[in-house]
């Protein structure tokens, strides 16, 4: 038998043959991979658009793996890449079902909060378990290469040089390639419609990811993130610039507005609904909350698509960060927040949520950061039943025992700005279909006991007992509920979802019952609005009677939630009661006259919150500071969301055609839509620079009083 001498060209021979082998089989199982990706996530016969974006980098990571001098390591390197290929295709099919979107760098600091929201309806995993199946045989594959050709004698260095060389030049050749086929992509009218803008800033990442693939996609979102992170030096603006754009954006124009000022100096209850639907605040089960979005002030064609952090987080600035963490912020970079400009007007703020105060990070933002004194969660709260440990996440406590246990604290000072963050309406809404599918109200006591025992989330019982059918009287006749479009199913998560909102209603009952008994009602204000749709389990599809099977994730319609605020000194509050133990009927005369049971029918945002309560409190504002506007302006502001969907009063775009409200799509350049991206595009570039303004802390030091930024108009008397 003839030995193999280190360097021969025969061994080299057989050594690259064994490596070229492996390197192929990773180009090959890769495309495959990515086949399967797209065919899953789209549907047929699917690959990325711009096909060659996505395979050069293949090609490139293929060239590395035949570049690594051990065999071994090269199929450890494949081996990684198929199987983020796989984990990503797995995350994104999710993501696309849960939210519209697609998994980036930003999600990775959530991963561990969205992990433990994970559930049936979510988490797929007879995907999961094929994913791992094609990896498994991709990993089989080529150790079987490996194995059939390797050549034990290891490579001299005058030939692990020349390999090094050959693959270098590869390289370089396959990078110019690249960058040619990117000059090469289409540009036009605007940057909303330019595909080479896309590419390189990815203004909306699931329509990036969808036209340039896996490998396309997160190579250039990688490449982009060290761009604004780890070389800022490279930046061509400063913190002078984003002071100069600030500079030239005009006041909001509200000093003639009867709204302006109409809330000066009270009291605020802020309160952020989780899973808010507009069917679920009735007079039937919900008398408190519908009596104040009747008696006062609601906003009809609200929309919001984000996640809760997000939306807690919209509610407060104004505007968002969307590459800029927030542990590299300090709260001189914010002074434009509902609370710091409160806190000027000798506001004492806190934040109640009855979760961990770990998750999406709220212990560190909520306090110093966000400008509260004050911020309270399960931990600070021994009252809770949760307090000392909670089996999973979906073992929420009551939002009602949250409020009549921190009630003293809530209404402390004067005056006194506390946000709630509600929790028990949160999903999984699938409790009776998980233990049994039968509904409360048919159940003997002993199934009763065992559901109770059994069910997640605890202390809903009362309620379960009073829902016994779908409510008939809603804040506008549109947002109802009934029986169309679902099963025997929709009538089991419905009341599970309801129950929830109840528990909410009757600890706002308990709160408006303090503050009346405390002389505080009189000059107290309420704000309520919805942090998302109840997607989980699809129950946003039933609360709009809308067929969930259809999936039409691309209608405004089925983001619309509610937003709507009460004030006690200028609004009557007249509340039936529901036979739950401690809930009381409400009959409220306020002291003065005002604007109350009005119905706002503008296309409003999450986006529009801030500026809303800027003005209600007396206060104009530079545009430039915030996404949206207030809805009592008579301009109008897009939503574009951080999940996915740009959409205004008629139009929604999601990366792929501009629908209207008959469903009809358009291409982004077509005429019919040019006003439509015209507004994107204005709303890009102010993303763009307060984006800038968070990287390169340009309010620290400024006075936005100083600055004429923000200016007081007038009170409520006028002055």
């Amino acid at each position: 038998m003839r030995t193999l001498r280190c360097g021969t060209g025969d061994e080299f021979a057989k050594i690259c043959a064994c490596k070229a082998a492996i390197a192929a089989s990773y180009v090959l199982m890769a495309i495959a991979v990515e086949f399967a990706t797209f065919s899953l996530l789209y549907g047929g016969f699917s690959l990325p658009e711009y096909l060659w974006i996505d395979l050069v980098p293949i090609l490139i990571f293929g060239v590395l793996v035949f570049f690594v001098p051990s065999c071994i390591a090269g199929i450890s390197i494949a081996g990684f890449l198929l199987l983020f290929q796989c984990i990503m295709c797995m995350i994104n099919k999710s993501m696309i079902e849960f939210s519209g979107t697609v998994g980036t760098i930003s999600y990775l600091s959530l991963l561990k909060d969205l992990g433990e929201m994970m559930n049936g309806s979510t988490a797929r995993y007879d995907i999961i378990a094929a994913l791992f199946v094609v990896w498994g045989v991709c990993m089989g594959w080529m150790i079987f290469v490996w194995l059939s050709l390797r050549v034990r004698a290891p490579l001299s260095k005058h030939l692990l040089l020349l390999l090094l060389g050959c693959c270098s030049i590869v390289g370089q050749f396959l990078f110019v390639v690249q960058e040619l086929a990117v000059s090469s992509l289409p540009q036009g009218n605007s940057r909303v419609s330019d595909d080479r803008y896309l590419y390189y800033y990815q203004i909306n990442e699931a329509r990036a990811y969808q036209k340039f693939g896996t490998y396309g996609f997160y190579c250039r979102h990688v490449g982009y993130y060290l761009e604004r992170e780890v070389f800022p030096g490279n930046r061509t603006y400063g913190a002078e610039d984003c002071r100069s754009y600030l500079s030239a954006g005009q006041m909001s124009d509200c000093e003639d507005s009867p709204f302006t000022g109409m809330l000066e100096g009270q009291n605020v209850v802020y309160v952020v609904i989780e899973s808010g639907e507009w069917a679920a605040i009735n007079r039937e089960y919900t008398p408190t909350l519908y009596a104040m979005a009747t008696q006062g002030v609601s906003m009809t064609q609200f929309y919001g698509r984000n996640k809760t952090n997000i939306s807690e987080e919209l509610g407060l600035l104004g505007n968002y960060h969307t590459f800029t963490p927030l542990d590299e912020l300090e709260r001189e970079d914010i002074p434009f927040s509902l609370t710091a400009v409160l806190e000027q007007a000798g506001y004492t703020s806190r934040y109640f949520h009855a979760g961990q105060g770990y998750l999406y990070g709220r212990a560190d933002t909520f306090g110093d950061l966000f400008a509260f004194d004050e911020a309270y969660f399960l931990e600070d709260m021994p009252f809770l039943r949760g307090y000392g440990g909670k089996d999973s996440f979906y073992n929420f406590d009551s939002d009602r025992d949250m409020i009549e246990g921190s009630t003293e604290k809530m209404t402390d000072g004067e005056p006194f700005f506390t946000m709630i963050m509600s929790i028990t309406s949160h999903g999984d809404y699938s409790e009776f279909l998980n233990l049994g599918g039968v509904d409360y109200s048919d159940m003997t006591e002993a199934e009763k006991r065992e559901f109770s025992e059994k069910c997640m989330t605890k202390g809903l019982e009362e309620y379960y007992e009073e829902i016994t059918d779908y409510p008939e009287t809603f804040v506008e006749d549109t947002f109802s509920i009934s029986d169309a479009n679902g099963d025997s199913s929709k009538w089991l998560k419905y009341k599970r979802f309801q129950a929830g909102i109840c528990d909410l209603d009757a600890g706002i009952n308990a709160l408006v019952k303090a503050l009346e008994a405390s002389g505080q009602l009189d000059n107290t204000a309420f704000f309520f609005y919805a942090d998302h749709s109840a997607f989980l389990d699809d129950m946003n599809y039933d609360c709009k009677d809308l067929n969930a099977e259809e999936r039409v994730t691309d209608s405004n319609e089925l983001y619309r939630i509610p937003f709507f605020f009460w004030s006690g000194k200028t609004m009557d509050l007249d509340a039936e009661a529901v036979p739950v133990t401690g809930y009381e009927a409400i009959s409220h005369d306020a002291p003065a006259e005002g604007i109350s049971g009005l119905q706002i029918d503008k296309f409003c945002s999450t986006f529009d919150i801030l500026p809303t309560l800027l003005q209600l409190f007396g206060y104009s504002y530079n545009e430039n500071l915030y996404l949206g506007t207030s809805v009592f302006s008579e301009e109008t502001a897009l939503f574009a969301s951080l999940e996915n969907g740009i959409f205004d009063e008629a139009f929604f775009f999601g990366g792929d055609l501009v629908y209207d409200k008959e469903r009809k799509g358009y291409d982004l350049t077509a005429p019919e839509v040019s006003a439509f991206e015209a507004r994107y595009a204005d709303y890009y570039e102010k993303s763009v620079w307060l984006e800038r303004c968070y990287e390169t802390h340009c309010f620290r030091g400024l006075d936005l009083f100083e600055c004429g930024w923000l200016k007081k108009e007038k009170g409520a008397d006028g002055a």
